[in-house]
């Protein structure tokens, strides 16, 4: 009778147990499988794959998908170092999507990718994978970035011979040189007489972001050089010693040079032994002088003095020549009275041994 008691004690607990642990084995498979069917709805819809998208979708990352672009560069003036550093300079916006209805259904998707204001790109997402639970996932299929609002066209600058140019730091060499031997405006009358400087074109390019070319002059100072500088001014290249050794000649020629054109006292011959001192014995202008001589000598004393004489440009165009821009004014007295007329001339000067004596001269 205690043992039969004794059983049916334990039996019912037994039996429950094992009812709880069936129900339990039902229930987490029935929870398993709506967590599955939950999570294959959630990855059904697109806004789970966008939000994956936006969170791997950095500067960094557009810059890693643009090597097109910077393969366009000349990593010789502009690093690729520099290239990817101005995309990402570009891109401190932040990113936002916009879909494009026009290009999208119901199992593919278009959006514009913006940086700030900027449209920068465009993704792509569709259903796409096995299906889970009756549901098929989306997924980015594709991505493309157009940053080409980045890139700037080729850059040019003239400059004079010897002078470097550099960009970003790079020294352009020789090969970026895309013209050569312009001449200066000054010395254009004298090219074909005398071994004179030129002007050289640099030009480099395209560039990812605003590039500036810098020249250096032959001291390897910074120089700045726009479409207005006159470029004759790289031609004021004299020391103070010159410019007053000059300065004196000049205004010593001048005179002589006017008082034997003007006939000074009707002694042609005197005017010109006068003249000869400042003039290279033998010399091109010294010829023209003395085959003006006989003209001259029928001529009357002009009764010419000189006003004034203003000097543009003192140049040192090597081997021992000068070029001076001058500008005179004489006071000429006629039948009428006075007369004031202004001369311009450009003077190549020589240094001999018995200093400096005018070798040239041309009028303009």
């Amino acid at each position: 009778m205690t043992k039969c008691k004794t059983k049916r004690r334990w039996i019912f607990p037994v039996a429950l147990l094992a009812y709880a642990l069936v129900f339990l084995c039902a229930a987490a498979i029935g929870f398993d499988f709506l967590w599955d069917y939950m999570d294959a709805y959630e990855q059904s819809r697109p806004h789970i794959a966008l939000h994956a998208y936006e969170e791997k979708l950095t500067a960094q990352y557009v810059a890693d998908k643009c090597t097109d672009l910077i393969g366009q560069i000349d990593h010789k003036v502009q690093s690729e170092e520099n290239c990817r550093q101005v995309i990402l300079d570009a891109l401190k916006g932040n990113f936002s999507f916009a879909k494009k209805s026009s290009e999208s259904d119901e199992d593919h998707h278009v959006y514009v990718i913006r940086c700030g204001a900027k449209v920068i790109g465009t993704m792509e997402m569709e259903r796409k994978g096995e299906s889970m639970q009756g549901f098929i996932p989306w997924q980015v299929t594709k991505d493309s970035f157009d940053l080409s609002f980045l890139l700037t066209d080729p850059v040019s600058i003239t400059v004079p011979e010897g002078f470097t140019v550099t960009v970003f730091g790079n020294t352009l060499d020789s090969s970026y040189i895309t013209k050569s031997d312009i001449p200066f405006s000054l010395l254009k009358e004298f090219y074909d007489e005398y071994d004179l400087p030129h002007m050289v074109t640099y030009s480099a390019g395209p560039f990812l972001g605003e590039a500036t070319l810098t020249p250096l002059d032959t001291n390897g100072n910074s120089v700045a050089i726009t479409e207005e500088t006159d470029m004759n001014t790289f031609l004021n290249n004299c020391s103070a010693e010159e410019n007053d050794a000059l300065t004196d000649v000049v205004q010593n020629f001048v005179q002589r040079y006017m008082d034997f054109t003007s006939c000074k006292n009707n002694s042609t011959s005197t005017n010109y032994q006068e003249l000869a001192k400042f003039m290279v014995s033998g010399g091109e202008l010294a010829k023209r002088m003395r085959d003006a001589f006989d003209g001259l000598s029928w001529v009357s004393d002009r009764h010419a003095t000189l006003d004034k004489v203003e000097i543009g440009h003192f140049a040192n165009i090597g081997n021992g020549r000068y070029l001076c821009d001058v500008t005179y004014t004489v006071n000429t007295r006629t039948f009428n009275g006075d007369v004031k007329t202004t001369a311009n001339v450009k003077l190549v000067f020589l240094q001999t041994e018995n200093g400096l004596k005018a070798e040239a001269m041309v009028s303009f």
